[in-house]
């Protein structure tokens, strides 16, 4: 039990100072980047925009620190000036001094044994008594768990629960899926002459659900383009065509691939409230870049 105890307390210490760095850091990175979305936005093309957001999402995957392989400390260490590397040095002088003064202190307890051997005479009882019973008093207590375990577990909990909600959508979507029915030929050959035009060489299934509140696309795999049934009544030829550009514009981008990697950095760093604001940009972004 102290084991678990220690091995959780030892990892939220260094899951809150990575928190932390990450929260400071990208917080940062989201205030500039709504500076230059509301400096840049009428003046350069959405798409262009859509990419200075992403970076946002690089920042969230990569270190917070420079000593990692991705860092620029990893790769001019051997360019590091004199006194820092003398400064790290210390440490290894002083263990190199304690082993050198190690034997004299060992010198010192065997003359001392010299004079103690002469009391043999004493009764070793009470002291054997008396030593059982420090040792007994010195036993070290069993460690609480401190409040970088307890947010620790906090984290692993809500981020357990929020991606059984993502798993659980999954499912709906895919039951969704199974309850759509095969759409006309009229629709098929719509969108196969509208893949070629948009340059998506992999296939492409169109499906018609009752239950789609709007066009969708879903599907990393097997991409599939939703249009609700409510919905064919009222669209024209036209209509029916902009709508499958549009979704065949975001397979072309990998804009689900993103979406999925936004969405699992959400729920990583959920504790971040600008990121919240910066996911809904994001989104907003990408739909009008598509439009572009």
């Amino acid at each position: 039990m102290d084991t678990i105890i220690t091995f959780l307390n030892t990892t939220g210490k260094s899951f809150v100072g990575f928190s932390s760095s990450m929260l400071i850091q990208s917080s940062l990175l989201i205030i500039l980047l709504l500076v230059l979305d509301a400096f840049l936005r009428k003046k350069v093309r959405l798409v262009f925009l859509y990419g200075i957001w992403m970076l946002l999402l690089v920042k969230l995957v990569m270190p917070t620190t420079f000593s990692s392989p991705t860092g620029l400390v990893y790769w001019i260490g051997d360019k590091v000036p004199g006194f820092i590397t003398e400064a790290v040095s210390i440490p290894e002088k002083i263990a190199s001094f304690i082993q050198k003064i190690k034997p004299m202190s060992e010198t010192i307890t065997s003359e001392t044994e010299i004079f103690i051997l002469p009391l043999t005479g004493i009764s070793p009882g009470p002291i054997a008594e008396t030593s059982a019973q420090l040792t007994v008093e010195a036993s070290p207590a069993t460690e609480p768990v401190s409040w970088q375990g307890f947010t620790l577990l906090a984290w692993l909990i809500v981020v357990t629960a929020m991606l059984l909600l993502l798993i659980r959508r999954m499912f709906f979507v895919r039951g969704l899926l199974a309850k759509s029915k095969n759409p006309s030929d009229s629709m098929v050959e719509t969108l196969n002459r509208c893949r070629k035009q948009m340059g998506v060489h992999r296939t492409i299934f169109l499906r018609i659900s009752r239950v789609a509140a709007g066009p969708s696309v879903c599907g990393l795999f097997r991409p599939t383009i939703i249009i609700p049934q409510n919905l064919l009544s009222r669209l024209k030829r036209e209509d029916l065509r902009t709508i499958l550009l549009h979704e065949l514009a975001h397979i072309k981008r990998s804009d689900l691939c993103v979406s999925l990697i936004q969405t699992i950095l959400q729920i990583v760093y959920f504790y971040n409230p600008l990121l919240w604001v910066a996911n809904v940009i994001i989104r907003k972004v990408r739909e009008q870049a598509v439009d572009e």
